[in-house]
């Protein structure tokens, strides 16, 4: 995360100084304090010099007003830089995940890491990072300021600081202990909750729901507890360190007062110096809660770091020149129950393919091998001489294009949905349209109107055609298409078909029904029940 933490280092420069500044002139205003005080109370006192003095000091606050901003805005600025930073590279890590990878986690738990995780990264440890110096600075000012004042009466302040600083500091442990007992019971309710509402029917169904609802309510009430005693114990710890805060201010009134009484202590450095008790003590109670807090999110850096583990292609099948895709001996077994064992073939360039089988026989699973998935596989594929397991998921996928049956179209534009964040050739989207059937669409909608997301929900086959129009505009060595024709009308079907035999490019498509008429222009069929026998 120390990326994000300087991720404009010259920024964060600025930071600093005007972190630095915002101390000088906070603890500063403690010397102008007991100048003014003192000079208020001397035989010396003209009111044109309380009048000057007094414009002199708005002056002052003025600026340290507007540091105070300056500071505090900038630090705000930088944090949601560095958030933002965080989420694009966050999103950008997911996206390049494999299917395998991807699917290991729920669509919720990546939206929650972007959305919430993220924030709280942010939040309680980023910004108390940010926030460190300023702090630092404070404090070092207030005892350099205190120590030029009266060394003595500066090293009773520092040691009594020190002091409200390290007693709440006794019950972090525990704490920490109370936080982990929250974490864990709350995790328990969560999967409490989300096994009995997707078990729901069969709750029902036993008419088990009393029965459900006084485990729920166990469990609930363990949680809350736990949530009870955490709270009680912060609060605790809270009103200790108020207590020793107010014992060091009254402290230092006594001990300036006791001071001022013995040797003549003017009243204006008895003021001084409550106010730089408060400067000396504000830092070092907010580096217990910045210590606290970052320690805190430990687990939830984790696992954004997790995230984040996207390595760079070490090498693309670009580099590779056009060979054949060689299958070996492959087989896949999904929860210890083998899907299909020992299949061998070899895919030729630029010849056409057509899988067939019953649900369940493997055939959209072979696909997602042919794309470099992720899935563990026993055997091996290759192009050329080149092994998919030496290569990226993302290399893979820059000359082999997977169209699942369940691709998507976003809510962006038609030319965008089909373009994709490659080259816009307008010549070439014209030709992809007119190859998929989407002439007419264009014209009605427009390429450059935002779609409407309800188009995934409706039944005119619509997605399917972006979808494969968006594949065939990137125009890969090797193209697998999944049941890409399912939700088309027979002419279409049929057309989009015809067009796919003139493509330059590998094809291999899985379908339940072909048209008698097309099934003897494939250069092969594999059917899957017979493969698996």
């Amino acid at each position: 995360m120390k990326k994000y933490l300087y991720w404009s280092k010259r920024i964060y420069v600025c930071l600093l100084f005007l972190a630095l500044l915002d101390a000088m002139l906070e603890t500063g205003l403690s010397l102008i304090l007991e100048y003014f005080l003192n000079y208020l109370l001397s035989d010396s006192f003209e009111m044109i010099h309380f009048i000057v003095f007094g414009l002199g000091s708005l002056l002052y606050i003025a600026i340290m007003i507007g540091c105070y901003f300056g500071y505090h805005s900038l630090l705000s600025w930088y944090l949601n830089g560095a958030v933002k930073k965080l989420c694009d590279d966050l999103f950008g890590s997911i996206i390049e995940r494999s299917y395998f990878d991807f699917h290991q986690e729920g669509t919720g738990t990546y939206v929650s890491a972007l959305m919430n995780d993220s924030q709280n990264v942010g939040n309680h440890y980023l910004a108390p990072l940010l926030a460190l110096p300023g702090q630092v600075f404070t404090y070092l000012a207030a005892c350099v300021i205190s120590l030029l004042i009266d060394w003595k009466i500066a090293l009773f302040l520092l040691g009594f600081s020190f002091l409200v600083f390290l007693v709440p500091q006794g019950f972090n442990k525990k704490l920490n202990q109370r936080n982990e007992e929250v974490q864990s019971a709350f995790v328990a309710l969560s999967k409490t909750y989300e096994s009995f509402l997707s078990g729901q029917g069969t709750i029902r169904a036993a008419s088990a729901c009393s029965y459900v609802c006084q485990k729920e309510a166990a469990t609930s009430s363990h949680a809350y507890r736990a949530s009870f005693r955490q709270s009680r114990l912060r609060f605790g710890v809270l009103s200790l360190s108020n207590l020793f805060t107010s014992a060091l201010q009254i402290g230092v009134i006594l001990v300036t007062g006791f001071v001022s009484f013995s040797r003549g202590l003017a009243m204006g450095t008895v003021l001084a110096f409550v106010q730089l008790a408060n400067n000396l003590y504000s830092p070092l109670s907010s580096f217990a809660s910045a210590f606290s807090s970052i320690r805190g999110m430990r687990g939830v850096n984790d696992q954004l770091l997790s995230f984040m583990q996207f390595k760079g292609d070490v090498k693309t099948l670009d580099d590779v020149p056009q060979g054949e895709l060689i299958v070996e001996n492959l087989s896949f077994s999904y929860e210890g129950k083998p899907v299909f064992s020992h299949l061998n073939y070899v895919f030729k360039p630029g010849k056409k393919y057509w899988i067939s089988g019953a649900s369940g026989s493997g055939k959209s699973t072979f696909l997602r091998l042919l794309s470099r998935s992720g899935e563990p596989y026993q055997g091996s594929i290759r192009y050329g001489a080149e092994d998919f397991k030496n290569l990226s998921c993302h290399a893979v996928a820059k000359s082999i294009y997977y169209c699942e049956q369940t691709s998507r179209v976003f809510p962006i534009t038609l030319r965008d949905n089909i373009v994709f964040g490659t080259e816009d050739n307008e010549a070439r989207l014209r030709e992809v349209l007119a190859l998929c059937g989407l002439e007419d669409f264009a014209r009605e909608r427009g390429l450059d109107a935002p779609l409407d997301p309800e188009i995934n929900s409706s039944s005119g086959g619509e997605t399917q055609r972006i979808a494969l129009a968006r594949a065939l505009y990137r125009n890969p060595k090797i193209l697998l298409l999944d049941e890409i024709t399912s939700g088309l009308d027979e002419q279409t079907n049929s057309q989009i078909l015809r067009a796919i035999f003139h493509l330059p490019m590998t094809v291999i498509l899985v379908s339940h029904h072909m048209p008698k008429e097309l099934e003897k222009h494939w250069d092969d069929h594999l059917d899957f029940d017979k493969a698996n026998q």
